[in-house]
């Protein structure tokens, strides 16, 4: 069981990585929703062109990015963001006037890299939609996620 969501965007791209159910044999709560997987980033704000950081997402963390993102690609809201319960990663996705654009980034604790500001079109984000779509059916929210 894994699945990639990929935002390709020119300059860069952002991708999310997930392996596994940290702790497959939980069926409900907090244990039982991390999994884990890494985030890379390419683009010009990262120093040496690419970060890799190794991190645990959380399921619901995932679902609500991808709630936001169904919602501001049917109503044109202005800007979706999800941060990392344990602030290794964040992920913003803005839209003005027609652009839409992705920023990200992660961090070791010691260090933060960022994507910096990449224009994604529509199409790249309702293809990055599908992909979380698929993610978060093969990784639910199991029980109560806390």
């Amino acid at each position: 069981m894994s699945s990639v969501v990929r935002f390709e965007a020119d300059g860069g791209s952002i991708e999310l990585r997930l392996q596994a159910y940290e702790f497959p044999e939980e069926t409900t709560g907090a244990d039982a929703n991390w999994v884990s997987g890494e985030v890379e980033l390419v683009g010009s704000g990262i120093e040496r062109g690419v970060a890799v950081q190794a991190l645990h997402f959380r399921t619901d963390e995932l679902d609500q990015l991808r709630n936001d993102l169904a919602a501001m690609l049917a109503v044109r809201s202005d800007r979706v963001s999800t941060a990392h319960i344990e602030e290794q990663f964040e992920i913003a996705i803005g839209h003005d006037e027609g652009r839409f654009t992705v920023d990200a980034w992660v961090s070791d604790y010691e260090t933060k890299e960022s994507s910096g500001p990449l224009t994604i079109d529509r199409a790249g984000l309702e293809a990055s939609l599908d992909q979380l779509n698929h993610a978060t059916e093969e990784f639910p929210v199991k029980g109560d996620a806390y």
